[in-house]
């Protein structure tokens, strides 16, 4: 526990001695901010790159140091510019700003993205709605309303605040989440693709007011377009190389399968009664086909669903649910089906169905004694998990919307513009996206055989 006094520190492994106003610790404390402790930051990745294992608590705590910093130099920058007035960058907008940031992530579901569709409350159609919910409603948002304007903290967040710049610092395409997570990680997994100059980038950046007097993210284009450009660089390497690494997305495949074996309604009844012994209350409804209550969804983290799988893997009566799960828990992780001379969009139907006859015929001459005892007639999805699709797509820049760059002109430009300039212009990438198909390690040879001859003719 940090030491008490009327300075209060956390040893961050990225940020070094954050600060913490004390007044924050009854947030800090709240179930909803601890419940982070339980959720790893990136998923599966853990599996691959065994450092991997930090928070999103950690990451929390991050965002929170770098929008105290943000917000410092924003202060001193509008000070010796004298584009705004000091007073609308006031002690209680920095309070509402920086608890924003610590509070950004409360609606992530175990395991973060991967199970987002099936542990989300009824009507949440992303993490996001779900944070803005356990503000208005849970107890961290009553807890927030004694340190600050609860209001304005769910207006930062939802990007509806008057002061958009400091909108776009919590959910843009430069914000202090991304700044973070692509630093820690990176960190966290060993690998040196996160690493970017922050300081220069923080140091670029100032506030600006519209016609209408509203206060836009402005960077200066000459200071920091060159780190702007080595974070997006950062960022899309991360992806290539952690967040869709061919092995993290087939166990991400794998988990989201399970879950949608537990609660699929067209499997034999006799296995779904069977489903929620042993598995903990809060996973319940959801395994019944229902969407869990905002108290259940507190309740789950990822060492829920881990103790889920355990049971599943060691007395399931269902013999699909048993075997992927001990796949899981075993890391005997599905393998990639790799496709030298095919176009796999053009054709994936067809070499999904070629992989499922194939598939299906080893499942019958129970080629392994590992692979499950199943009977297809009686259960016809059964085969639907054994046979995995997964597709994943980043757009290297994504969205400047609403973000200005000061290139030395008499107003500020938009991106577009600024990149019409040689001078400014930042090097286009290729957005990511892969397409790939898993199947179980025990058939890989035999649908590689098949494929071959598919991809002969």
């Amino acid at each position: 526990m940090p030491f008490a006094g009327a300075n209060r520190v956390i040893m961050d492994s990225m940020h070094g001695l954050t600060e913490v106003d004390p007044r924050f610790w009854r947030v800090v404390d709240a179930p909803e901010v601890q419940r982070l402790r339980w959720i790893r930051q990136t998923g599966l990745a853990y599996l691959v790159y065994p450092g991997a294992e930090h928070s999103r608590f950690a990451h929390a705590i991050g965002a929170y140091s770098v929008s105290r910093r943000v917000f410092n130099h924003l202060r001193h920058e509008i000070s010796y510019r004298g584009t705004l007035s000091p007073s609308q960058l006031d002690g209680e907008l920095e309070l509402a700003f920086t608890t924003a940031a610590l509070c950004h992530d409360l609606g992530h579901t175990a395991f973060s993205h991967v199970l987002e569709t099936l542990l989300l409350p009824k009507n949440f159609g992303s993490h996001e709605d779900c944070t803005l919910e356990l503000l208005r409603e849970g107890h961290v948002g009553k807890e927030v309303n004694k340190l600050c304007d609860l209001e304005q903290v769910i207006q930062l967040l939802a990007g509806t605040d008057w002061n958009d710049g400091l909108c776009k610092l919590l959910s843009g395409n430069i914000d202090v989440d991304r700044w973070d997570y692509v630093m820690r990680d990176a960190a966290a997994a060993g690998l040196v693709y996160g690493n970017y100059d922050l300081d220069w980038l923080i140091r670029s950046l100032s506030l600006h007011p519209d016609l209408g007097r509203r206060p836009r993210l402005l960077v200066e284009a000459h200071r920091g377009l060159v780190a702007l450009e080595h974070f997006l660089s950062a960022r899309r390497s991360m992806y290539q190389q952690v967040y869709y690494h061919t092995t993290v997305r087939g166990a991400e495949r794998l988990l989201r399968a399970i879950f949608e074996r537990a609660c699929d309604p067209a499997r034999p009844e006799r296995y779904q009664k069977n489903t929620t012994a042993g598995v903990p209350q809060c996973l319940h409804r959801m395994l019944r086909g229902k969407r869990p209550t905002l108290g259940e969804f507190i309740d789950t983290d990822d060492t829920v669903i881990v103790a889920a799988l355990k049971r599943w893997s060691r007395f399931s009566t269902d013999p699909v649910l048993k075997y992927l799960a001990t796949c899981l828990i075993e890391r005997r992780l599905f393998k990639e089906v790799r496709f030298e001379n095919m176009d796999v969009d053009a054709v994936r139907d067809t070499v999904r169905e070629k992989t499922r006859s194939v598939v299906a015929a080893a499942l019958a001459r129970q080629i392994s004694s590992d692979l499950p005892v199943i009977n297809q007639k009686k259960d016809e999805q059964a085969l639907d998990y054994f046979v995995l699709v997964d597709e994943c797509t980043f757009k290297t820049h994504g969205s400047f919307d609403g973000i200005m760059f000061d290139s030395g002109g008499s107003s500020p430009k938009t991106f577009e513009e600024l990149q019409s300039n040689r001078e400014y212009a930042i090097a286009a990438r290729q957005p990511i996206k892969r397409t790939r198909m898993f199947v179980p390690p025990e058939v890989l040879g035999s649908v590689k055989s098949a494929l071959r001859e598919l991809e002969s003719k």
